[in-house]
This record gives C-alpha cells, structure tokens and sequence, in this order.
C-alpha cells in the first residue's frame, strides 16, 4: 500500500490521529525513537 494511501484511509477513520510535528533534526530524532 503507498503511504498516500495509507494515510488517506487513516483520516477517513473516525478514530484519533496523532501526527507529531518536528520542526529540527533534534526533535525528527526524539520522535523517530
């Protein structure tokens, strides 16, 4: 399945979607651990 796609369905669900943002490479690293 493409990411696309993928993330199309996962805002279609009626379910909570938590998306953090990161605005430095310090935060992506915190959040990709």
């Amino acid at each position: 399945m493409r990411t696309t796609t993928r993330f199309r369905s996962l805002l279609a669900n009626q379910d909570l979607l938590v998306a953090p943002g990161a605005y430095d490479g310090l935060s992506a690293r915190l959040i990709a651990q």
